[in-house]
């Protein structure tokens, strides 16, 4: 094992290969953005839970992820290399948005009418707001 290679480091590097922010890899394993900073910084161990997550957010096979919680948990014994080629991208989740923009609101289809009121009224000089 290569004594300079910590898991911070290690994960860092990975995060980087698979082209994802600290933020987009918090938001993908539910925790909070400072935690993978501290983690990243070696300033944090991560619980097994966050491994196992971590390990899912990274895109390791079945067969690395006992080696990468035992390597993110602190066992001198489970260093992981990283990969020579970047691996295939992991799809963010449908469920969460790709930016910080809020929701886009569902569309008005048929409420044509309701578009034209809510227009003539927005048109009248004596109309400041309308809710």
């Amino acid at each position: 094992m290569t004594e300079d290679v910590t898991f911070g480091r290690w994960l860092r590097q990975r995060r980087r290969r698979r082209d994802l922010t600290q933020e987009s890899l918090a938001t993908r394993v539910g925790y909070a953005l400072a935690a993978v900073r501290r983690v990243e910084a070696d300033d944090l161990r991560p619980s097994r839970e966050l491994a196992e997550k971590l390990a899912d957010a990274l895109g390791l096979a079945t067969d690395e992820r006992p080696a990468f919680v035992r390597f993110a948990r602190g066992e001198r014994d489970a260093y992981l290399p990283l990969p020579a080629a970047p691996a295939t991208p992991v799809p963010a989740p449908t469920s969460l948005p790709r930016h910080n923009l809020p929701a886009q609101p569902t569309p008005l289809i048929g409420r044509e009418t309701e578009i034209q009121a809510v227009c003539n009224r927005l048109s009248r000089p004596d109309v400041r707001l309308l809710t």
